[in-house]
């Protein structure tokens, strides 16, 4: 008898764990709705642009935004997610033992490790964008290289709080909060509808575009600002100190890794602006060389500030390599 109402508990439990965790998905798909809403809403400011200015390949519009964010998708999607995915189940560990100082430490970590990266994947992006679309785009015409280059730059303002936001989303998820989730998803659309649709009321068309990726670089600020403060009470703190610390050194480094950048660009030739395999096989060596001595101004500048979270990056990197390798 009692065998068998120990089994029915069972039962009972992880019934109860089936409906929590079917709950939370709902909420996360409720999240994804609100999100596909602003897609589609800033999408048409997009699409006006064109309509507004046909033919001038100055003006960037939809096909322009798509190509402008998967490049600057991509330092979030190789490293950022990467940590993430790893993170998430120390995280979600954390959570289902009831250690939430384990759970903070692991989750303030990442934010600092991730801040490490993205902050010089924002200065690469800013300095080098031209070259890198001219590079990625080789028939692209010079109107539309710089008219794409201003929409990554736009991006790229956002990706900081990106990765920070991204990560304490997966935080919710490890602690089963879905509502929260969806809740502050609210705000975020409001913020990248609202940018985007400013900059369509109060500015040219070539404008738009941008507007629409300053947007979403809003949004993610008003995630990470939102998220942040929704988890800090559950939490006791987000040793907030360290964060602020981590992340004005790896600005500082990030200004004067910017400043190499732009000393490259301006002995190299102006190739992002001309066409032909020339020009492009120009634009590609000042994305490589301009890279290369902006990570290493960074890292020397991160060892002079003591941003130890750099260090750490370049462990993680290098242990990865010698297991590929092996």
């Amino acid at each position: 008898m009692a065998r068998r109402l120990s089994l029915a508990l069972d039962v009972e439990r992880a019934q109860g764990r089936a409906r929590h965790r079917a709950k939370v998905a709902s909420w996360a798909l409720a999240a994804v709705l609100v999100e596909q809403i602003a897609v589609a809403l800033t999408t048409r400011v997009s699409s006006a642009a064109q309509v507004a200015a046909p033919g001038d390949e100055s003006v960037a519009g939809v096909a322009g935004y798509d190509y402008a964010l998967s490049i600057y998708l991509v330092p979030h999607s190789l490293v950022t997610v990467s940590l993430m995915t790893i993170l998430f189940t120390r995280m979600a560990r954390h959570a289902s033992d009831k250690d939430i100082p384990g759970l903070r430490d692991v989750l303030t970590g990442g934010i600092r490790s991730i801040g490490a990266f993205t902050m010089f994947a924002t200065a690469v992006l800013v300095v080098l964008a031209p070259h890198i679309v001219r590079a990625l785009a080789p028939v692209s015409s010079a109107q539309t290289v710089s008219a794409v280059a201003l929409v990554v730059q736009c991006l790229a303002l956002g990706l900081v709080p990106l990765g920070a936001s991204v990560l304490v989303k997966q935080a919710y998820f490890a602690l089963e909060d879905g509502r929260s989730v969806f809740l502050i998803h609210l705000p975020m659309a409001i913020a990248w509808i609202g940018v985007a649709y400013g900059a369509y009321w109060l500015t040219d068309a070539q404008w738009w575009v941008p507007g629409v990726a300053l947007g979403l670089a809003a949004s993610n600020t008003v995630a990470l600002a939102l998220r942040a403060w929704g988890l800090r009470s559950r939490l006791g703190g987000l040793d907030g100190r360290r964060v602020v610390a981590t992340h004005l050194k790896a600005l500082g480094a990030a200004v004067g890794a910017a400043a190499v950048g732009v000393g490259v660009r301006a002995v190299a030739p102006e190739s992002y602006a001309a066409t032909g395999i020339g020009a492009v096989a120009a634009s590609v060596a000042v994305v490589a060389v301009g890279a290369v001595l902006m990570l290493a101004a960074y890292l020397a500048l991160a060892r002079l500030l003591r941003l130890t979270e750099v260090d750490d990056l370049v462990r993680a990197f290098a242990s990865k390599v010698r297991r590929r390798v092996a």
